[in-house]
């Protein structure tokens, strides 16, 4: 009874009694087990998921946790409550470390910092050169088509202005239309038919001649030159280089440009920077002794919470300390917290797995688990 309403409930569609909670396993000779929780099947599974949010079972093998000394300080900030000096810590030390990333990208050598000058500037100048502009991209390339078949297309305009108006040993056929054209008008009186035909062939004359006369016209406006090709080849090279539209490649001046500002500038952002740092690093100072402080101050609650436990256990011998080690700024805080033991009287405090026997170590994590079981959400 007294089971809180937890979110497994409504995840598994079992219904939640305020009142009492059943849970039944029947395990059958063949091997096979039925489930269920308050009525409802379950499976083995699910069953084991519930069962870790109501009951916290200690065993023997629990006690390897004590082994590893940063489960130490784990397990003192669970005691202390100092989830909100904690979060002011790590946003601090956050960032400090930011600062100090930003600070070692931009404090490069003066080698690298002229082989990369030197690389955005090329970069910069080659783009620059070619002036570009914002949705050329289509212009260019139907004028780069043109461009690389003007010759075959003077050729082809010139045998075609040839061919409607002739040449010095041929009509073309512009000429001959207007031959039958003429022959035509002659007799267009004699009949509709013919008045019909005579109008078609007119019309024929009047477009071979206006024909000829566009392709003359397209053949004498067809220039071209090696220099201009090569200009727009440059924009291909270009875009291979730096992106894939002209926009992609102006972008990327941009970005060149700023790079090299950033760099050319960097030696007084750096100092900028520093001076945040310096400023930045002493409310990490300030927010790691604050953090400090309630450690120390639950520690030794924590301690004394743990003698009474051991003593219930049978130890009353056994002496237990938070140890605190100041250590550069971590993640964590300003200090490296470890557990200390003595396991009788006069003998100096170590640490636990190196004087603590399996039994021993079984009960101080046992006792740990009890005075830490106010602060977790398992019932039992």
């Amino acid at each position: 009874d007294g089971v809180p309403e937890l979110a497994w409930f409504a995840e598994n569609g079992v219904d939640y009694d305020p009142e009492a909670l059943l849970v039944q396993r029947e395990i059958f000779p063949d091997g096979k087990n039925s489930c269920r929780v308050n009525g409802r099947p379950v499976t083995v599974t699910l069953l084991r998921r519930l069962g870790l949010q109501l009951i916290n079972i200690h065993g023997q093998h629990d006690s390897q946790r004590l082994f590893d000394e940063a489960n130490h300080l784990i397990y003192l900030d669970a005691f202390a409550h100092d989830e909100a000096l904690l979060e002011a810590y790590g946003a601090a030390f956050s960032k400090a470390q930011a600062l100090r990333r930003e600070i070692d990208r931009l404090d490069m050598d003066e080698a690298e910092k002229a082989r990369l000058v030197e690389t955005l500037e090329y970069q910069i100048g080659e783009i620059e050169r070619a002036e570009l502009r914002p949705g050329e991209d289509e212009e260019l390339e139907a004028r780069r088509k043109l461009l690389q078949n003007a010759e075959k297309l003077s050729d082809a305009l010139e045998a075609a202005a040839a061919a409607l108006y002739g040449d010095e040993d041929s009509d073309g056929a512009a000429a001959l239309l207007a031959q039958a054209e003429k022959a035509l008008s002659r007799v267009k009186s004699v009949s509709d038919d013919v008045a019909a035909l005579h109008q078609k062939v007119a019309e024929l004359v009047y477009a071979a001649q206006d024909a000829a006369e566009e392709a003359r016209d397209v053949r004498d406006e067809l220039t071209y030159s090696a220099e201009e090709l090569e200009q727009i080849d440059v924009l291909h090279k270009l875009k291979r280089k730096y992106g894939a539209s002209v926009e992609d490649v102006l972008a990327f001046l941009e970005q060149a440009q700023s790079q090299l500002d950033e760099i050319e500038f960097a030696s007084d952002k750096i100092e900028r920077l520093r001076a945040q740092l310096a400023k930045q690093d002493e409310e990490v100072q300030q927010a790691g002794l604050a953090l400090r402080e309630a450690r120390k101050r639950a520690a030794v609650e924590l301690e004394k919470r743990i003698q009474t436990e051991l003593s219930q256990l049978d130890m009353p011998k056994v002496q237990f300390l938070c140890q605190f080690e100041e250590q550069k700024p971590q993640e964590t805080g300003l200090d490296l917290v470890r557990f200390l033991m003595s396991a009788n009287v006069g003998e100096a405090l170590r640490p636990m797995a190196k004087v603590a026997s399996g039994g021993e170590l079984a009960r101080i994590m046992l006792a740990m688990k009890n005075v830490l079981a106010e602060q977790d959400a398992i019932p039992t």
